[in-house]
């Protein structure tokens, strides 16, 4: 099983199905049979699940109002985003599969999480930015005062690996330390609370779900 589609860059695979396609098709489907806020559609993943988020921040702006990426954060080149993003990612320092600091896997992770980070803050036109320790092994660098209130977060966990913070089925000797000083679960669910809402549709055409949203 190859996985979601997603390469160097947040880029397609050619050899693998259209998942950004899919993912829209599902997503219209379920928004017809129940009833969905637009305004709260978000993407969390962990690892390929992760980058995969990433791209679909930049494929799917027109409905995907934020994205809180898990051992994944990548900036997709190119960056189709019509919007500014709001992004939360989580990443251990010593994930040996998506290496912290970049370097890993040639096929999809050279760059490093903090370059990832910068390049989204960037784009959101962040003005600043700073830090704090959350506990003794989790650093928070969050960049603020961005397009829209579209801030970017990183929570850097050292020492951890490629995990989930908070889970208990991590196996160690395969994935590496797993923290349980924060919850990501948690952390996840109230960043997505501080940005309730996503900007207007900048590129919505009829047909397209952020586009039947703002109709109503």
């Amino acid at each position: 099983i190859e996985g979601m589609n997603v390469g160097l860059h947040g880029r397609e695979l050619a050899y693998l199905p259209d998942d950004v396609e899919y993912t829209r098709a599902v997503l219209r489907d379920v928004s017809e049979k129940i009833c969905v806020n637009m305004d709260r559609v978000r993407c969390t993943g962990y690892s390929r699940g992760a980058r995969f988020c990433a791209r679909l921040a930049s494929e799917l702006s027109n409905f995907v109002g934020g994205i809180a990426p898990v051992a994944g954060i990548r900036y997709p080149d190119p960056n189709n985003s019509t919007r500014p993003m709001p992004i939360l990612a989580i990443h251990g320092t010593n994930d040996a599969i998506n290496p912290y600091w970049g370097k890993g896997d040639p096929s999809y992770w050279l760059s490093s999480v903090p370059d990832a980070v910068n390049k989204w803050a960037h784009f959101n036109q962040c003005k600043y930015s700073r830090w704090r320790r959350k506990t003794e092994h989790v650093v928070l660098y969050e960049h603020y005062d961005c397009i829209e209130d579209a801030s970017v977060v990183l929570v850097m966990i050292e020492g951890d690996g490629h995990t989930w913070p908070g889970s208990n089925a991590f196996v160690e000797s395969q994935f590496g330390h797993t923290s349980h000083e924060i919850d990501a679960n948690t952390i996840i669910r109230d960043f997505f609370m501080k940005h309730p809402e996503h900007s207007a549709c900048h590129t919505a055409v009829e047909g397209e779900l952020c586009h039947e949203a703002v109709k109503r």
